[in-house]
């Protein structure tokens, strides 16, 4: 389980952080930081979750699973986009993007 006390975060001989800037507190900077971490680390176990339980993958597109297929190339500026989760089902596309 993803835990803020066992995020990295930023390290302390880091330069500011945005966090830092933002609040203009680097100890607020530094927790800020571990939160984001804690969360993204959150994301990938939920996925990895989803990975695992899935059985028939024709359709789902995630890191784990047909990752080529959330790439959509050239859309912004030229620049690929990359989408947590695509569903595709009954000619429908579903773009999931997490925060």
């Amino acid at each position: 389980m993803a835990l803020i006390s066992n995020a990295k975060g930023r390290r302390e001989d880091e330069t500011p952080s945005g966090y830092e800037r933002l609040f203009g507190n680097r100890q607020l900077g530094m927790l800020m930081s571990k939160v984001q971490s804690a969360v993204i680390s959150t994301g990938n176990e939920l996925e990895g979750m989803i990975a695992n339980e899935i059985k028939d993958t024709k359709g789902i597109s995630i890191q784990k699973i047909n990752k080529e297929n959330r790439v959509f190339k050239g859309i912004k500026d030229g620049h690929d986009i990359i989408i947590d989760c695509v569903v595709e089902k009954e000619r429908k596309i579903r773009l999931i993007e997490t925060l």
